[in-house]
């Protein structure tokens, strides 16, 4: 196993095909598919991922456009759910705005939490990981379109058969309580297998518009 110290260098591995199997997010699968024709073999299958926007729960936006002209705090550019499919929606939703890039999703909330930023965008987990003292400051007003999560992803390369052992062994682990229990750390809380067919749709949605190149 290989890990990668920044987003940036997983970019670069995996869209030079290093990798056999990798696990990443919706629209890095997009770009692994385009560039090397890596193929989805597993997801999770329990919920979809979307982004959210969170206001502080004692002011005055309450609603998506009335965050236009304000400051709103990102993660960084290409955090698929919090900042890729927040920034679209705001944008079809014709909400001009400020970004603060944050570096992370705590970073982000804080931010909002401490009137530095009029909103926030993230995703619900990240959200309930936050201190209860953090979370009682905020409030959802927006909630992106779904997507699929995170998909294991394999090399074209990897022969079919292994490629059909890995998924096995998968769903196998999934199907025992200690296993499961491991798994949803992922978090992959029901194992489902995968195609690219699960991802097509974001292909319409125009996230390449905002994903930055080199960017966490």
């Amino acid at each position: 196993m290989v890990g990668s110290p920044r987003i940036p260098e997983f970019e670069a591995e995996f869209q030079a095909g290093r990798y056999d199997f990798a696990y990443m997010n919706p629209y890095h699968a997009v770009l692994a598919y385009g560039t090397q024709k890596y193929e989805p073999i597993v997801r999770d299958g329990a919920e979809k991922l979307f982004g959210i926007v969170v206001t502080a729960k004692d002011g005055p936006l309450q609603e998506i456009a009335s965050l236009n002209g304000k400051t709103i705090a990102f993660p960084a550019p290409n955090a698929f759910g919090a900042s890729l499919m927040v920034r679209a929606e705001l944008d079809r939703q014709h909400v001009k705005y400020q970004s603060l890039w944050s570096q992370t999703h705590t970073s982000a909330y804080l931010n909002v939490a401490l009137g530095k930023a009029d909103a926030a965008g993230g995703i619900m987990a990240t959200l309930k990981q936050q201190p209860q003292a953090v979370q009682d400051k905020l409030r959802v007003i927006y909630e992106t379109r779904r997507a699929e999560p995170h998909p294991v992803m394999a090399h074209p390369s990897v022969p079919a058969a292994d490629r059909e052992k890995v998924r096995k062994a998968f769903l196998e682990m999934a199907a025992t309580p200690e296993g499961a229990a491991l798994l949803a750390l992922v978090p992959m809380r029901q194992v489902v297998s995968a195609s690219f067919d699960d991802y097509k749709a974001l292909n319409q949605m125009g996230l390449e518009k905002y994903y930055v190149k080199g960017g966490d």
